[in-house]
């Protein structure tokens, strides 16, 4: 079966099954299994996703996280790590702790972001630089 074919015999089914009984579902979905050599979950999926779609693929949308910490608080971790000549994220986040003294007297961070600060794991850290 080719492609255009295989698109109308799709929509026809599709706007056949839509419209048919329990029971004649049930012969639709046993020849539409029988015609492509589909499984019949697959079928039932392929009959509802070819009328949501109307046969042609969506771009699925990637999902993002919203970002846990400001940027500002990720500029200040860089800059110790300059700092500090560049350590490894676990050792950063242990100077992030030694270091806190220094770093509110030079960048004056509120509470909120000094929580942040201290929070941050080494793999965010490692992500971030």
């Amino acid at each position: 079966m080719d492609l255009e074919s295989r698109k109308a015999y799709m929509d026809a089914i599709s706007e056949r099954y839509h419209k048919a009984s329990k029971e004649s579902k049930t012969r639709i979905l046993n020849e539409l299994c029988e015609v492509c050599g589909y499984n019949r979950k697959y079928a039932i999926w392929k009959i509802n996703y070819w009328r949501v779609n109307q046969g042609e693929p969506q771009p699925s949308k990637r999902r993002r996280r919203q970002k846990t910490y400001p940027e500002e608080v990720m500029k200040i971790v860089e800059k110790v790590w300059a700092s500090a000549d560049y350590p490894w994220s676990v050792r950063l986040k242990e100077i992030l702790r030694l270091w806190l003294p220094w770093i509110r007297e030079r960048f004056g961070l509120p509470p909120a972001q000094e929580n942040k600060l201290l929070s941050v794991s080494p793999s965010t850290i490692d992500r971030s630089l």
